[in-house]
């Protein structure tokens, strides 16, 4: 089966290409693609009850387009979205609806987008084929002969309807399973390591986690992986290095360990494919003991080749981890460009690179210029061939499933041009993470803050969260870190000391509003291990999908102000 796997993987490569020059022939042409996009979208559903109630049939221009139909958000659209998951049709869309991502609700209540067949083939060619020929053009295709490490997973509900309902990750994880519909069982597990019950989990329990470890240690032959956040893959690896001797253990006995809990049909599932591999487990035994210090993924999978991220400011510190700590610097990186729920927008020309080029065929786009952190009131609306290297803006879109003028409130930055279309790197969400009493803090600020301060110290940091609390003792921010190490001798206040000189050096404003007395000096505390961990557990358990959980740097609910701050590592001061 290895070399039927590895003729399909060269046919999508082969299919990339085709995209590849396709995209590279509309890059040429940006503005007559995007309005010849915007003509065929408003036409498909120029006879839906949005189409008709603005005008779909007569707008003849983007500026008659502007006049006709306003910008919004999801609460635009969701009074319309719940009728269309109770089954009625044509309403923001004439075509049908196959799926509905639901969101992880990471930055509010989960949300329904409605898909469409085009939405879903517009993802295969892009992200099936055109990244794996992107891939095949800069390391060749020898990884095509390997295993891929995949950490996508979901499960979905079938609505009375019929239209499935779930995390996009379970609707490209369903389509994936039967890639090669003339097979009679599930090709995904031809494909990558990790077993259907990892991919689908059948409960919301935590499982998935040690199924994908398991399994990944167990083929030495891993030649490429993908994941959503490397953030994600992140978490895999320190849990494969918490956890190494139980996961020796299980890989040389054949055995699921009796200390996860997981449903029993899974476990006996599981346990059909396994058996015992004391050779492998020896080998990793080795490894792990005697390079532990070093990037010991080289080692346990030594054809690695590269991985497939979302790129970012947000998620470069968990991939330069990634890479120094545990995979070292000869996996390349394939950062898979801009996308949501709700579409794509941008990918990759080259790995190891953030840039991404605007695709100005995939879905019509809208910017609101952004100046120091905020939207510009006087700068309009600006259009993919308008925009301009090195300025910032927050992104809106019409989409192929009925979205109209939808604010995404990502903000991005024009890195340069390929072609005559610009290329750009996501920075964060619109909006401030932080803004108690004016002082207006970025995410990217507190990032700085929290990188800075751990270099300047030697601290290992695997992750840090940020409370902007306000009682009886004034407002103020805590700094929560979690950390791999702590150097002996350090004292809460220097830890504090640093962490504020970096804050300020990042926002004066910040300065300002401690010098007024609006805001009380930073506190700090250190976290207990594993307790970004144990959030993600109880988010999942929660019935969050794994693949789209993001980082929580900042704060937003009175949950995640009691959990962070109650998992404080009270002793390690005295240690």
């Amino acid at each position: 089966m290895g070399k039927l796997v590895q003729f399909v993987l060269k046919m999508m490569i082969a299919g990339g290409k085709k995209a590849a020059y396709a995209l590279d022939d509309a890059t040429q042409r940006p503005r007559e693609e995007q309005e010849k996009l915007l003509r065929r979208i408003l036409q498909k559903s120029a006879k839906s009850e949005y189409g008709v109630a603005h005008h779909f049939a007569e707008i003849d221009s983007v500026d008659a387009y502007e006049e006709n139909v306003p910008l919004g958000d999801y609460d635009s659209f969701a009074g319309d979205v719940a009728r269309m998951v109770a089954g009625q049709e044509n309403v923001l869309s004439s075509e049908k609806i196959v799926h509905f991502n639901v969101t992880s609700g990471t930055m509010g209540a989960p949300k329904k987008i409605p898909v469409t067949e085009r939405h879903v083939s517009l993802f295969k060619k892009y992200h099936a084929k055109y990244l794996n020929y992107i891939a095949a053009k800069a390391v060749g295709t020898a990884w095509t002969r390997g295993k891929g490490l995949s950490l996508s997973e979901g499960t979905y509900n079938v609505l009375p309807t019929g239209v499935t309902i779930g995390s996009a990750s379970s609707l490209h994880t369903a389509r994936m399973q039967k890639a090669m519909p003339f097979l009679p069982f599930d090709t995904m597990d031809l494909t990558y390591t990790s077993p259907k019950e990892a991919r689908q989990p059948s409960t919301l329990g935590v499982y998935s986690r040690y199924l994908h470890a398991l399994f990944a240690l167990r083929e030495e032959n891993i030649t490429y992986g993908n994941v959503t956040f490397s953030s994600l893959l992140l978490e895999l690896l320190r849990y494969i290095e918490i956890n190494w001797k139980m996961l020796c253990d299980d890989v040389e006995n054949g055995t699921v360990n009796a200390a996860v809990v997981m449903p029993d049909a899974e476990r006996q599932s599981v346990t059909k494919r396994l058996s015992p591999m004391p050779r492998r487990a020896a080998q990793l035994r080795r490894i792990f003991g005697d390079h532990m210090q070093e990037p010991f993924g080289a080692l346990i999978w030594p054809n690695l080749s590269f991985f497939i991220c979302v790129g970012g400011d947000g998620f470069q510190p968990y991939t330069d981890k990634v890479l120094s700590r545990y995979l070292g610097k000869n996996v390349h990186i394939l950062y898979m460009g801009l996308s949501s729920s709700e579409g794509l927008y941008s990918v990759p020309l080259q790995p190891d690179s953030p840039d991404a080029v605007f695709i100005p065929n995939g879905v019509y786009m809208e910017f609101l210029p952004v100046v120091d952190g905020e939207r510009d009131p006087d700068g309009g609306i600006k259009h993919l061939w308008e925009l301009e290297t090195g300025k910032q803006y927050e992104l809106a879109v019409t989409n192929l499933s009925g979205l109209y003028r939808y604010q995404l409130k990502d903000v991005i930055e024009v890195t340069g041009f390929y072609h005559k279309t610009p290329t750009m790197q996501f920075l964060h969400r619109a909006g401030y993470a932080i803004n108690i009493c004016a002082e207006k803090t970025s995410e990217a600020a507190l990032r700085y803050a929290a990188v800075e301060t751990c270099r300047e110290l030697g601290l290992h940091l695997y992750d840090y969260c940020v409370c902007p609390k306000q009682d009886d003792n004034g407002s103020r921010y805590i700094f929560m870190y979690e950390l791999t190490a702590l150097p002996k001798g350090l004292t809460r206040e220097r830890l504090r000391e640093i962490t504020e000189k970096y804050l300020i050096q990042a926002n004066p404003d910040y300065l300002e509003e401690l010098q007024t007395g609006n805001l009380q000096p930073t506190e700090v505390t250190i976290l207990q291990v594993e307790t970004f961990m144990l959030y993600r557990d109880l988010m999942i358990m929660k019935g969050r999908s794994a693949t789209q959980l993001k980082p929580v740097h900042v704060t937003s609910n009175p949950f995640q102000e009691r959990f962070f701050l109650g998992l404080e590592d009270t002793e390690v001061w005295d240690a």
